[in-house]
């Protein structure tokens, strides 16, 4: 029996185990564009847009640093900043990466919750542990917020208001479709 056998029984043989066991851990991850260090109201051409603000702006994907970790988070023109969620509180950063979105690949936004990170996930920094954070976004208000995902959490963390909320149900942000250059 083949792991790729999906009409297969309900029972599994030791080879399916050991195949489950040595793919489990594998990355999932991809690179979902290019970063690009700016910081104020500079916006680049093909910034990857998270959403609008409560009054119809657009908000951008962006990170920055922070207490050792590079973290994901919400960059809105308006405030000339990105914030990031960091230990409960909103962090406003004046220097920030923004995601240029890559010219050969589509980029989309996939429900998740739960601490579930979908195949093609964009990472978009690590912690102060060096664990992987992915970039997610939850609706708040009126509006979606972005941040990170850190699978053992179980939840996606956004910024708002002054702090850091955590969403047990949440968008993921996942590399959709690659076209080959010619």
């Amino acid at each position: 029996m083949s792991a790729w056998d999906w009409s297969s029984s309900s029972s599994s043989s030791s080879s399916d185990d050991e195949w489950e066991t040595e793919h489990k851990n594998a990355p999932r991850y991809k690179r979902g564009g290019k970063w690009v260090r700016t910081s104020g109201d500079d916006i680049p051409p093909r910034a990857m847009e998270a959403g609008h603000d409560n009054e119809g702006r657009p908000l951008y994907v962006g990170r920055a640093r922070h207490e050792g970790g590079l973290f994901p988070g919400k960059v809105n023109p308006r405030h000339n900043c990105c914030y990031i969620p960091w230990g409960g509180e909103e962090h406003s950063k004046e220097e920030y990466d923004i995601l240029v979105a890559p010219r050969n690949c589509d980029l989309t936004w996939v429900d998740a919750s739960n601490g579930h990170i979908p195949t093609g996930a964009v990472q978009g920094g690590f912690n102060e542990n060096n664990d992987p954070l992915y970039i997610g976004r939850a609706h708040i208000e009126d509006s979606f917020a972005v941040g990170k995902v850190n699978p053992e959490h179980g939840c996606c963390y956004v910024a708002y208001g002054g702090a850091e909320h955590a969403k047990e149900h949440y968008q993921v942000l996942v590399i959709d479709r690659m076209r080959l250059k010619h």
